[in-house]
């Protein structure tokens, strides 16, 4: 039989119904404390995220600045100016056949003239040619130079290397197309062994305000002996040098002995 509970039992209800209702309320806080803290988090990592994938995109669509810049080469290394040894600039366009029959003659004979600290050169890429080939490997020179130096003279005399196959075989299927050179010059990086980092900047357009400043520069600079504007163009001591002889020797000696004012 059913009984009514006393008073005594009904103040004992009463006051667990009210600690259920407390523990409730406070369950319900506690978890639109967690809730809200959560989506700040998320949004935290959201904008880091965010913040890095944009540093990131701005890398790898480096663009340099539009000033004279020449790529320094000396014993001490790429990158290292050698105040003992007398300068040799070297004006050139990565698409002239000329440029690249030079390089692939005498280009190496020459670089070691520099490691035993002859001379040093100051390598200065101008637009005469324009191929697509010539602004991927300018964007390539720039980044290796400063950033892998010690890559830099294996990516810039295979580039020549693979021009001049192309442009004797008749071939400009890569060195004419955007997408293709900027393909291969990647390729070729990485086959030197630059990493992925820096070739992933390599673009079209990071060298074009460097080589723009370089080609107006080469332009208006007072040159003696110069007769004309043209690729490959080798200065030292504000006189052109007459490149002469038919070996690489005989080449070679003519910048040399140049350089030393002999």
């Amino acid at each position: 039989m059913a009984t009514t509970p006393s008073s005594k039992d009904a103040a004992r209800i009463k006051a667990q119904e009210l600690r259920q209702q407390q523990a409730q309320k406070e369950r319900k806080t506690r978890a639109i404390i967690i809730a809200v803290v959560g989506t700040l988090l998320a949004l935290a990592i959201i904008a880091v995220i965010w913040v890095v994938n944009s540093a990131r995109s701005n890398e790898d669509n480096q663009v340099m600045t539009g000033e004279f810049t020449p790529i320094v080469v000396s014993s001490k290394g790429v990158g290292v100016a050698d105040p003992n040894a007398p300068v040799v600039r070297e004006y050139f366009d990565y698409s002239c056949h000329a440029c690249a029959n030079v390089d692939v003659l005498l280009g190496s004979k020459l670089w070691e003239s520099v490691k035993d600290g002859e001379i040093s050169l100051e390598l200065v890429p101008v637009d005469v040619v324009r191929m697509p080939w010539h602004y991927a490997m300018a964007s390539a020179s720039y980044l290796v130079s400063q950033e892998e130096p010690d890559k830099f003279e294996q990516l810039h005399h295979a580039s020549y290397e693979f021009f001049k196959s192309q442009f004797d075989g008749g071939d400009g299927s890569v060195i004419q197309d955007e997408a293709a050179s900027l393909a291969k010059v990647k390729e070729l990086a990485t086959q030197v062994g630059v990493s992925q980092a820096v070739v992933d900047k390599i673009s079209l357009d990071g060298a074009k305000g460097i080589l723009e400043a370089n080609t107006t520069e080469w332009k208006d600079s007072q040159v003696e002996g110069r007769e004309k504007l043209g690729t490959p163009e080798f200065v030292t001591g504000g006189k052109a040098v007459q490149l002469s002889g038919q070996t690489a020797d005989e080449l070679v000696d003519s910048i040399l002995t140049a350089a030393k004012g002999e």
